[in-house]
């Protein structure tokens, strides 16, 4: 174990073996408690009868009070606070140990009330968005939207104060780093490159569709053949059905 910047705090190699297991044990029960949503949530916008809804929205929003308090509770402040400073040799611990850092310092911020609603806000917009798309009535869903975007503005704002913009706290929460300046730059690029080969594609004449790929071809209502087919892509690529399921 090396010092690290100006904390200069050293410790064992027995001692920063400890105290990264000790942070590791905390962050596994955080993951889990992360795939317990992450199964509601898939039954949710698959399974789950429209007047479910409401009843998985309030187990949603105690897991993620609960969720909140496993990520920044006292065993995890003290396991952070055990690593803090301190720099590993190994890159994959190192790495570890920074986000796990930063996670906390971030989830820290944000108070379990607006954990429980922001979980809240999403379940509705999901059931409203579902109801606007078949009614083909975005007024259903308008709302609803409304509630998420203000919702997660709050939540960029307290948990990453440092940003620009609340827009650029939530790109950097799906990707660490990016701003919604670096994006304009990225699209911008991308728009130059796709015009003049979008435009090329709808001047030239329409190509011939293969049978096989015709919406009223006889494969696409054949669901036992798409499992089938996914069941063997699957097997071949190595996944585990004795750990795992296929839903059709």
């Amino acid at each position: 174990v090396r010092q690290c910047g100006s904390t200069r705090r050293s410790a064992t190699a027995e001692s920063a073996e400890a105290a990264y297991g000790r942070l590791m044990e905390e962050v596994r029960k955080s993951s889990t408690l992360g795939e317990i949503e992450g199964i509601l949530t898939y039954d949710e916008q698959v399974f789950l009868p429209r007047e479910a809804a409401e009843a998985r929205a309030r187990q949603k929003s105690l897991l993620a009070g609960l969720a909140h308090e496993q990520r920044t509770g006292e065993a995890m402040r003290a396991a952070v606070d055990g690593v803090r400073g301190l720099s590993f040799a190994l890159g994959e611990r190192e790495a570890n140990v920074r986000l796990s850092v930063e996670e906390f310092d971030r989830e820290s911020r944000k108070s379990q009330e607006l954990a429980e609603r922001e979980s809240r806000v999403e379940s509705a917009a999901f059931e409203a968005w579902k109801r606007a798309r078949e009614a083909g009535d975005f007024s259903l869903f308008e709302a609803e939207l409304k509630a998420v975007i203000e919702v997660k503005k709050e939540v960029a704002r307290v948990t990453r104060p440092e940003v620009a913009t609340p827009y650029d706290g939530a790109l950097d929460a799906y990707e660490r780093g990016m701003t919604a300046e670096r994006l304009d730059e990225i699209f911008a690029e991308t728009r130059a490159g796709l015009e003049p080969l979008v435009s090329a594609v709808l001047e030239s004449e329409p190509p011939t569709i293969h049978p096989a790929l015709a919406r009223d071809h006889e494969g696409w209502r054949d669901t036992a053949a798409q499992a089938a087919l996914a069941r063997s892509v699957a097997t071949a690529l190595g996944y585990d059905f004795a750990r795992g399921r296929l839903d059709v």
